[in-house]
């Protein structure tokens, strides 16, 4: 199954860092130009919207730590040891991501100096609005 996600969807997102964690211009940068396209690109297809594999959803930092079904995709202490981290770089091999191949070596390198950053994100998890309301016949 194929999800798709709009662009109006990607960039109607605040640029700002989450009142609980400030981080410099520079490190929303660094999140805008190199992490989010490795994201969209490779992540979101199975990790965003809905439909979330192994209950993990990618769409923000609040998210990112929350975690799915196999725990907190990063963590506090030691962020460097992650399970996001982990996965990427197939070390584990019941747990590779993405499954359809491993990302460049570049792209790896991109993620490690982000979490060694500590995982700067400016995302707000979306706000869902479900409906209640049914039509009565």
């Amino acid at each position: 199954m194929c999800f798709h996600v709009a662009p109006s969807q990607l960039l109607a997102q605040p640029f700002e860092a989450e009142p609980s964690k400030q981080f410099s211009s520079a490190d929303i940068e660094f999140f805008e130009k190199q992490i989010r396209p490795i994201l969209i690109d490779r992540c979101y297809e199975c990790h965003s919207g809905v439909e979330r594999a192994g209950g993990l959803s990618l769409e923000s930092r609040e998210q990112i730590f929350q975690g799915g079904d196999s725990g907190p995709a990063l963590q506090d202490d030691p962020i460097n040891d992650s399970l996001l981290l982990r996965a990427v770089s197939y070390q584990n091999a019941d747990l590779q991501m993405p499954p359809s191949g491993k990302l460049s070596d570049s792209e790896i390198d991109a993620l490690n100096l982000w979490v060694s950053r500590g995982a700067p994100d400016p995302r707000r998890p979306a706000v869902v609005e479900s409906s209640s309301a049914s039509p009565k016949g």
